[in-house]
């Protein structure tokens, strides 16, 4: 294994590591980055009520990122279907969590922002969806893009796509027609991004390494990618400098 790697001078790949962030807190840079640009697209004006889908390393990463901004939203909302993950949503700055296995998941957040209903329809009073998760085909129910378009609002609401799309899906579009919120795609990170994340991990206002759920060495790789898959997994790592026990 080679001491050093040449890499290109690229804004978008290469940024200073701040001596007072660790190399486990700076392997999360990236994913804390595709946050904070989702939360510069979609916006959030005082007292409006955000929901994320899917609160992997990346969903948790908008919450935090909306919390170290200092947007003064009014419910921050995180839907998942692992509790683990849920808890950790709590943690870090969620105001609500639902476990979409529970239910309807348009009656849970109505329960907890209340039902909006105008000429245009209806929604849960949600101004903002950011959606991490996309479309698994092997999950039950709607595609998270159907359910964000019967919850968000009726006037001014946002959908963030960021979730890869395994499949081509069947969705019922009319609530676009009828509330007309804007739907916009996220790619991923801006270079300044990855500088601003760096900048919030040296400051303390976001914690990334009570995201990481396990730590592994490059011999045990394999463990490392089955762990990945479980409920409890969040973050895992390889950690190259680690010695096998």
């Amino acid at each position: 294994m080679a001491d050093y790697v040449a890499v290109p001078d690229n804004p978008f790949q290469l940024v200073a590591m701040p001596d007072a962030v660790s190399f486990q807190e700076a392997a999360t840079t990236e994913p804390l980055a595709d946050g904070l640009q989702m939360v510069r697209k979609a916006g959030a004006a005082n007292g409006e009520n955000v929901l994320v889908f899917g609160v992997g390393i990346i969903g948790l990463g908008v919450i935090q990122a909306y919390r170290a901004t200092g947007a003064d939203i009014g419910k921050l909302i995180a839907v998942d279907v692992h509790e683990a993950r849920l808890a950790k949503a709590l943690e870090v700055g969620a105001t609500d969590t639902v476990n979409a296995r529970d239910g309807d998941i348009v009656e849970q957040i109505q329960a907890i922002t209340g039902e909006e209903v105008t000429w245009r329809g209806t929604s849960a009073n949600i101004h903002v969806v950011i959606d991490c998760a996309g479309y698994i085909k092997h999950m039950p129910g709607p595609p998270p893009l159907e359910t964000a378009l019967r919850l968000v609002a009726c006037e001014n609401g946002r959908i963030v796509c960021f979730g890869a799309y395994e499949d081509r899906m069947l969705i019922d579009m009319m609530p676009l027609i009828n509330k007309q919120p804007v739907i916009m795609g996220s790619n991923g990170y801006a270079a300044e991004d990855l500088v601003t994340a760096l900048e919030l991990m040296r400051n303390g206002k976001v914690d990334r390494k009570g995201l990481i759920s396990h730590s592994f060495a490059l011999d045990d790789i394999a463990e490392a990618f089955s762990t990945q898959d479980t409920p409890e997994a969040i973050k895992v790592m390889i950690d190259v400098r680690k010695q096998v026990a």
